[in-house]
């Protein structure tokens, strides 16, 4: 699966380069990310943690800088992971690239083409996509820090990008967006239950109509208070 996130970061391109390419550097504002060993100058190996929902797994990985195309600012970077208890693994191609939007703003475009294999491929592509949204994120919440933070600012946001990310909170926000996104219909369906059970029993027509309503707009509103509350 082909994954495509952006954001953008203030500093100048020259600026963002220098921390792009410094891969030691840029591994520990992954989160849940943590690098274990220099092979050399172009390769690495790593530990990396992610929850999801009650799962924790743990990925052993080799990271290798495959290309640097300083005239284009784009680097590869190769990564080949496997889950610590033999559930699976990952293989990664992730492509980084700069582009200038003034002196002091940068885009950084990456595009991670990602393949699972093993037990740990029977998570869903929308759990894996909201997961790597949220690590994203606070990747470049923490790259922005390292670039024109403070050494404290800097280091505090290296120690909250080494929390892994947990994908039960996501889990919870796509059911709720769901319930919310099926007022409409389950408003429909009690409406037409309660009038046709109403007018069944022989009720007068007229009131029956108006009860429904007034029952079936009681429900929708519940639903969509609900909906708001649990993602507040």
């Amino acid at each position: 699966m082909q994954i495509a996130n952006s954001f953008e970061v203030g500093a100048s391109r020259q600026t963002a380069w220098s921390l792009l390419i410094d891969v030691p550097r840029v591994v520990p504002c992954m989160p849940g990310a943590q690098l274990t060993e220099t092979v050399d100058d172009s390769n690495w190996k790593a530990k990396v943690s992610v929850k999801l929902g009650p799962i924790a797994l743990q990925f052993a990985a080799d990271v290798a800088r495959t290309e640097v195309d300083t005239a284009e600012n784009r680097v590869v970077l190769s990564t080949n992971a496997r889950e610590l208890r033999g559930r699976g693994g990952a293989q990664a191609t992730i492509q980084s690239q700069l582009t200038e939007l003034g002196p002091s703003r940068t885009r950084v475009d990456v595009v991670t083409d990602l393949s699972l294999s093993g037990s740990v491929a029977q998570y869903g592509r929308g759990i894996v996509q909201d997961v790597a949204g949220q690590m994203v994120g606070k990747f470049a919440e923490c790259l922005q820090k390292q670039l024109v933070g403070s050494e404290e600012e800097a280091q505090a946001a290296v120690e909250r990008a080494s929390k892994p990310i947990s994908g039960l909170r996501l889990g919870g926000e796509a059911m709720t967006r769901a319930v919310v996104g099926s007022a409409y219909t389950w408003t429909l369906v009690f409406f037409l239950w309660m009038w046709l059970g109403a007018m069944a029993v022989g009720a007068q027509a007229l009131l029956s109509l108006v009860a429904s309503v007034a029952a079936a707009a009681a429900i929708f509103w519940f639903i969509r208070a609900r909906g708001g509350a649990e993602t507040a």
